[in-house]
């Protein structure tokens, strides 16, 4: 897909891109402003005699976004379009230029008023454009952003300058752990990962039978288990819906559920490195001599086309060691060096076809 890039000015809401009626965002001053999080209340109560109070824990709301718009031109025709463009009601994607890879689900959160200076046009001057200003007031009712894509080999730059001045965790297909599991019958250790920087709901999906099945995220401290299944079934455990769910029965199996829901942490940054030197049968990988290396490399994982490996630690100037041997053939090798999220998946008498950890990269 080609993504038209005008950073900081372009975006496209309800499917259309502004470029369409002469709108671009302005900046004030030559500043652009942007809400970091949600809204949010902090949940606290005291206690009468007690010295302040006690924190349990924060409620997250929507998100609300403006945009300061220019329009630097459109006739009556094409105004009326814009109306219907605007119009209240309509719940679309929000995607900004300068981060194609990711999108708010919003609505209009007020009227939209314009404040316009006509000018005539054409050769006798019968036509009229409209050039001024106006605020878009929106909010996503579900406050992160979602990502438009599963792998960086999807998204293609309309940029002539070649520059990318984000960084937005996709990967290229081929180094990209899976998140579909087929005819497991012993305890496993898999990654998960989520390319965005704010964690993903999951909503795992299992198919099979067992006696008693345990599914733990260590990276978010998060673990379910279901209780005996001795007959063929898919069951969902649904952190968006807050459910466990028998699919071939269309009902709750919340008797079956025990412990959470599981997210996926976000990655939140993307390094990547180039000539990066392996050996077959050892746990050392040696860097360039001019690279620096992040001090929080420790828990992170390489992603190149022969697996991921996990960074155990730091070990000289432009060295680190792996918690496994490599097992590749030695060679020079260019990865990425990236979060992820390290899954359990323990059991007894276990016979299942297919498990699927189905989520969204999310973005705040």
């Amino acid at each position: 897909m080609v993504v038209k890039y005008r950073p900081f000015e372009g975006f496209s809401l309800f499917g259309i891109h502004s470029s369409k009626y002469n709108i671009s965002r302005m900046a004030d001053g030559n500043r652009y402003y942007e809400q970091f999080s949600p809204d949010f209340e902090n949940i606290v109560t005291s206690v009468a005699g007690q010295t302040g109070s006690y924190d349990f824990g924060v409620d997250i709301k929507e998100k609300p976004i403006t945009l300061e718009c220019f329009c630097n031109g459109i006739t009556e025709f094409e105004r009326r379009w814009v109306e219907g463009w605007l119009a209240p009601g309509k719940v679309g994607k929000l995607v900004y230029d300068e981060s194609p890879f990711k999108y708010y689900m919003v609505k209009l959160a007020s009227p939209t008023n314009f404040s316009f200076i006509p000018y005539s046009y054409g050769i006798s001057g019968e036509g009229i454009l409209y050039k001024g200003t106006f605020t878009l007031e929106l909010v996503a009712l579900y406050p992160y952003a979602l990502s438009r894509f599963n792998t960086l080999d999807e998204l293609i730059y309309d940029n002539p300058s070649g520059a990318l001045y984000y960084n937005s965790g996709l990967l290229y297909s081929e180094i990209i752990p899976p998140a579909i599991f087929e005819n497991i019958t012993n305890n496993f250790n898999a990654i998960l990962y989520n390319g965005g920087n704010a964690n993903a709901k999951a909503n795992v999906k299992i198919t099979g039978t067992w006696n008693e099945l345990t599914i733990i995220n260590r990276s978010t401290d998060q673990e379910f288990t279901l209780g005996k299944n001795d007959v063929i079934s898919t069951f969902e455990v649904d952190a968006n819906l807050g459910q466990c769910r028998h699919s071939n029965l269309g009902v709750l199996a919340t008797d079956y559920h025990d412990g959470t829901y599981l997210h996926v942490e976000g990655t939140g940054w993307v390094d990547m490195y180039e000539g990066i030197s392996f050996i077959s049968g050892s746990d050392i990988v040696s860097f360039p001599a001019n690279t620096a290396l992040d001090e929080g490399l420790e828990g992170k994982f390489i992603f190149m086309e022969d697996g991921q490996y996990e960074i155990k630690e730091i070990i000289g100037e432009n060295q680190i060691r792996l918690m496994d041997n490599f097992v590749g053939t030695s060679g020079d090798y260019n990865i990425t060096i990236a979060k992820a999220n390290k899954i359990a998946i323990l059991g007894s008498n276990l016979n299942i076809s297919r498990l699927e950890f189905a989520y969204k990269y999310t973005y705040y």
